[in-house]
């Protein structure tokens, strides 16, 4: 998976784990694998301009968020999907530019639109929808049109953290438990002895059969010396001279009898 791919799904972790449960913000749908448009319903005050021109209040608005190539160093592509009055959003774009950096987040960027939409933020220069800056000339008193904190979501509201498996998983602390249990309440434990005497020492494998099979197979090359021989003479004349080794009296505590050595001596000329 590439480096905006894991980027997107990050996006989209996030993104599920803040708005499951928020009292203002829905994620309706979502396209793209991996995902990179969402469709997002607002539930806030703000207004509206109808098809005969007039203006009126509503407290629901719907725009499509599109990560377009580059994302996030090139900002999303936002839109309008229901009517929306607002000098920063015309029918066919809202503008984020002065809002967006790369380092900004989805979950950041749907939050500051929700804030346009309840006129908490807003533009008095370079707007998208003149009209709704010149209205906003004569009717600043009038904004914002809601003061509902986007940025909190429904957990943070009710001072509660969201069960696991829904929204951010927390860490829960350790608690203690006293079953008020005293030494005697206990049952008593019962071990099993094992008595290791009665077994049988156990002895290596006897390997003189497999290392005498070992040797069998094993030929150094080496080869005794021929005696050297005169060119004429092929036989070699073998001498055995006796030794006569005369004993004398012998220690008490070594052992009686006669010792009887024989040297041989071998002469090759």
């Amino acid at each position: 998976m590439s480096d905006d791919d894991n980027r997107l799904e990050k996006e989209l972790e996030e993104v599920q784990g803040r708005f499951a449960h928020h009292p203002h913000i829905t994620i309706v749908s979502t396209e793209g694998t991996p995902v990179n448009k969402y469709i997002v319903e607002y539930r806030v005050k703000g207004l509206v301009r109808l098809d005969d021109g007039e203006i009126a209040k509503s407290d629901q608005h719907r725009i499509e968020i599109t990560l377009s190539f580059g994302f996030p160093h090139f900002p999303p592509n936002c839109k309008p999907l229901t009517q929306i009055f607002h000098p920063d959003i015309d029918p066919s774009a809202i503008k984020i530019a002065d809002f967006w950096k790369a380092d900004e987040t989805l979950v950041s960027l749907i939050v500051h639109i929700g804030q346009m939409v309840c006129w908490q933020v807003y533009s008095k220069e370079n707007v998208f929808n003149q009209e709704a800056a010149s209205w906003l000339a004569t009717n600043s008193d009038s904004v914002p049109l809601d003061s509902v904190d986007l940025v909190k979501s429904q957990a943070d509201e009710d001072g509660v953290a969201p069960q696991e498996g829904e929204g951010v998983p927390q860490q829960q602390d350790a608690v203690d438990i006293d079953l008020g249990l005293s030494a005697e309440d206990l049952p008593e434990l019962v071990f099993d002895s094992v008595d290791l005497g009665d077994s049988e020492p156990i002895s290596p494998p006897d390997q003189s059969e497999e290392m005498a099979d070992v040797a069998k197979d094993l030929d150094f090359g080496f080869k005794a010396p021929e005696p050297a021989q005169d060119e004429g003479d092929s036989s070699v004349e073998i001498v055995v001279e006796e030794i006569d080794i005369a004993t004398g009296p012998q220690p008490v505590d070594e052992v009686e009898g006669e010792i009887d050595f024989d040297f041989a001596t071998v002469d090759v000329d």
